[in-house]
């Protein structure tokens, strides 16, 4: 099993460490898994001697605070050490604490544990903060993962807790350095998990005035923690949204009854908070009521109490902030720019932006090997992140909110202004940039073509993406017609805008493998034969009724010669009625709709086509046109911007509203083999001059001129 080294840093400790020793010497595990190291940090009692009597190795220093304490004893573990375990001097494991605490470390995507408090004491005030922890930890086991590992039960991978620097030794005192340590591994992507069942026998404080005290201090350093991480005041991992609410309700509370001998309005506001504190109560009432009747009947009066230490703390943390007595940390010194990229889709379906990020994800940290990355993905998606940042040692994963509240409003775009000094995002930049933004427009198709977007979305389109547009400190776009288009329609100077073609990946090759392709066609269950394709997703803008029209006519030409026509991808979650009535209709005889398909299969399903068919009203590029001709597949595509530019002159391009005009190309495609085979030739030449590393390239140079301020947000 893993060598544990548990740390306890222990000031004047001497009353409670025998007890915290005591337990770990019966602990289930055998003691020669773990060794124990007390800090005794400046103590004048007989810690140390008490320490070094119950066979601890004692590490003495001049009182520095818990967080430093804590660093000392993790700086001395051994170093076959793979986990450190931290606890305190008041606290006395139970039994089984050390194996039920590190068994999730057993899962290798797991960093850090929190374990749980439990008490034997007895008086009224320290079973409210029993049960108040109680309610907590209901509200912390809903969640696959937390963000908060207290130090009283805690365990971390040592390569993780050394690799973040350890506690933040400015909090000098013990309240929130733990808390500071778990947003910033949150915040880099490590995963943090609840063990309820990892418990140790706390002293919790046994007086209200004591209790009320460590709860403002609480929140004092809860703001001091929340300084780097100001999206944790809004929400985080372990607070119960109630008990926000209880604090706001108890600042209006004291503030209305300051200004009641003013005010009558606000001697009336301060009874109507008064009330709502007093409601906001009866939840915990009734969960505290099937453990302690007696802490239930007082729960109002309780919550009441520490709601109104808690904003007295606030309060104290705001008026500190504005004195500046108690400064942060210095960050380190940074000697590097950094460059944030918004890689959000890439949980998402397969489309065009997914691909696009990926792409440059993949390629950025070695075209810009001076600049460091930080790739900011979903929950979902942190996975994927890291499989794309592979070895890279010039990036970092860290996680993005999913919701676009947090990401474009707040607080996502507050960590940006400490976290990088650029940030690139597709399409819609934070509405209160705090960084230049680089920001890549793909298309902006709803202006020239409303009329294949939703109403609401496209008025919500033409709104956002000029501000995105002109706020950017440079543009990036896929064609000449997308630049040329953004340029004129939202007034952006066109030295700010700029277009590479996309790449195509070298995974779309042509397949010759018989087993291959009919491996392909059993899973997706398409006929024998020879097919059309079609591959995009299903949306107006795509024009697969046109396509199921030109077929038509394709068949009376060819009657039982014609290829089935294979029509594959994904619905489009704003266009799913669309896509449902497409195959609901089916759209006539010798059509197949196979879905979205695995990316995996998607150069099989390509390379036997005989014909791909792309006969869009408009795209941005039309990427799949050249992962097409890159798997040797003849095309015949719409002449609608910007699909020639993908074309590169390799394709037969007829007017997407004449079905008869698509038929015909079909037709010749099916027909002369000569034309078939030249289509395809000069197809997998122009695949191979569309190289991912020229986007690559061109977002460096991109973010290179925001870096040099030309322009500033």
């Amino acid at each position: 099993m893993p060598r544990l080294t548990v740390v306890i840093p222990a000031y004047n400790a001497a009353a409670t460490l025998g007890d915290a020793l005591d337990a770990l010497a019966t602990q289930t595990i055998p003691q020669s898994a773990f060794s124990v190291i007390v800090v005794d940090d400046g103590s004048s009692d007989a810690t140390a001697a008490l320490a070094r009597a119950k066979g601890a190795t004692v590490i003495s220093q001049p009182n520095a605070g818990p967080a430093a304490a804590r660093n000392a004893g993790a700086a001395a573990a051994p170093p076959d050490c793979d986990i450190l375990v931290f606890t305190d001097a008041d606290c006395a494991p139970a039994p089984d604490f050390l194996a039920r605490l590190t068994a999730p470390l057993d899962d290798g995507a797991v960093a850090g544990v929190q374990g749980a408090y439990r008490t034997r004491q007895t008086s009224l005030v320290a079973r409210f903060a029993q049960i108040e922890f109680e309610d907590r930890y209901a509200y912390v086991a809903r969640r696959p993962a937390i963000d908060l590992v207290a130090t009283y039960a805690a365990a971390y991978r040592r390569a993780v807790f050394d690799g973040a620097g350890g506690f933040d030794t400015s909090f000098r005192t013990a309240d929130n350095e733990d808390t500071e340590l778990s947003y910033r591994l949150a915040a880099a992507g490590h995963r943090l998990v609840f063990a309820p069942d990892a418990m140790v026998y706390h002293r919790h404080p046994a007086t209200l005035g004591r209790y009320l005290t460590i709860k403002a201090s609480r929140a004092f350093w809860r703001l001091r923690a929340c300084r780097e991480h100001p999206e944790k005041l809004v929400r985080d991992g372990y607070t119960p949204p109630v008990i926000r609410l209880q604090t706001i309700l108890a600042g209006l509370f004291t503030l209305s009854t300051v200004l009641a001998p003013f005010s009558r309005p606000a001697g009336l506001f301060a009874l109507v908070a008064l009330a709502g504190l007093l409601g906001s109560a009866l939840p915990f009432a009734r969960f505290a009521a099937g453990r302690d009747r007696t802490v239930a009947r007082l729960a109002p009066m309780f919550v009441t109490l520490r709601s109104l230490a808690f904003a007295a703390g606030l309060a104290w943390g705001l008026a500190d902030r504005v004195l500046s007595r108690t400064a942060c940390r210095a960050p380190h010194e940074k000697t590097r720019n950094r460059v944030g990229l918004d890689l959000h889709t890439i949980s998402g379906i397969r489309q065009g932006s997914r691909t696009y990020i990926e792409a440059l994800a993949a390629r950025l940290p070695e075209a810009a090997p001076d600049l460091d990355f930080v790739f900011y993905a979903t929950r979902d998606g942190l996975d994927a992140a890291r499989t794309l940042a592979g070895s890279a040692p010039n990036v970092t994963v860290r996680e993005i909110p999913a919701g676009r509240f947090a990401r474009l409003i707040a607080p996502f775009p507050w960590r940006l202004a400490r976290e990088v000094d650029v940030f690139h995002c597709q399409y819609l930049a934070p509405l209160s940039p705090t960084v230049p933004c680089v920001v890549s427009l793909h298309d902006i198709l709803h202006e020239a073509m409303p009329e294949h977007f939703p109403k609401g979305l496209s008025r919500l389109m033409r709104l956002l993406y000029p501000l995105s547009a002109r706020r950017a400190a440079m543009v990036l776009t896929l064609s000449a017609y997308c630049r040329d288009e953004i340029v004129a329609r939202y007034r952006v100077p066109a030295d700010r805008v700029a277009y590479a073609f996309p790449g195509v990946d070298p995974a779309f090759a042509p397949v010759s493998d018989p087993a291959a392709l009919a491996a392909v066609r059993v899973r997706l269950g398409l006929p024998e034969g020879p097919y059309i394709l079609f591959l995009g997703r299903m949306e107006p803008r795509k024009n697969v009724p046109g396509l199921a029209a030109a077929y038509a006519l394709l068949r009376r030409r060819l009657g039982m010669q014609t290829p089935t026509l294979v029509i594959a991808g994904p619905d489009d979650g704003l266009f799913a009625a669309f896509g449902q009535r497409l195959r609901a209709a089916g759209t006539g005889e010798g059509i197949v709709f196979c879905g979205g398909v695995a990316q995996a299969d998607l150069p099989a399903l390509l390379s036997g086509a005989a014909v791909f068919a792309y006969p869009s009203f408009g795209e941005g590029f039309g990427l799949p046109v050249a992962e097409a001709m890159a798997c040797g597949a003849p095309v015949a595509a719409s002449l609608a911007p910007a699909v020639p530019e993908a074309a590169g002159g390799a394709a037969l391009l007829v007017d997407p509203s004449d079905p008869e005009a698509l038929a015909g190309a079909l037709y010749r495609v099916l027909a002369e083999p000569e034309l078939a085979a030249e289509l395809r030739a000069r197809g997998l030449a122009r695949a191979k001059r569309l190289d991912w590393n020229d986007t690559a390239a061109m977002a460096v140079a991109a973010y290179r001129r925001a870096l040099a301020g030309r322009p500033s947000p």
